[in-house]
């Protein structure tokens, strides 16, 4: 969808919000892990770079921590934060460091 408005106005720089414990639950190709997958794809869509991207990890916190979310963050070449530490200031400030860069 972003790449889609890209091509109407090549000026635009969207900001992609993913909110995720990182857990692919459904490939798209059927014979494919879907946190390999996952993975495989972020790191594809990191190579557009008139997009930024934010991870917001909604993995709870406990004994057993797959840290899935950082691995999507890592592969899309971006920041991470856990929903538990995150305020609305840290995403608009984001957001804004984003619009001035």
């Amino acid at each position: 969808m972003a790449r889609t408005r890209l091509y109407k106005d090549p000026f635009l720089r969207p900001i992609l919000i993913f909110i995720t414990d990182g857990r692919g639950n459904v490939a798209l190709n059927h014979n494919a892990n879907p946190a390999s997958e996952a993975l495989s794809i972020a790191a594809k869509m990191a190579t557009e770079n008139r997009i930024n991207y934010i991870v917001v990890d909604t993995e709870a916190s406990g004994f057993i921590k797959f840290g899935l979310a950082g691995s999507l963050a890592r592969n899309l070449k971006t920041k991470h934060f856990s929903i538990e530490n995150l305020r609305s200031n840290d995403l608009v400030r984001m957001v804004k460091e984003y619009k001035q860069a």
